[in-house]
């Protein structure tokens, strides 16, 4: 069997992360959800509205 017929995924797909997992990673790297808002011209609450605001399905 060669690298092709084997797919290994080294982190669940976005769909899957909860958000306690998200600030943990962001965390782990330094980052906040505040300064990821600020770095992409957005207000400051932006992706923390984002991550925890209710969509329709």
């Amino acid at each position: 069997m060669d690298d092709s017929d084997t797919v290994r995924q080294e982190r669940p797909p976005v769909s899957d992360w909860h958000p306690p997992d998200v600030l943990a990673a962001l965390k782990k790297r330094g980052h906040s959800l505040a300064g990821l808002s600020a770095a992409h011209g957005y207000h400051l609450t932006a992706a923390g509205k984002a991550l925890t605001g209710h969509r329709p399905p």
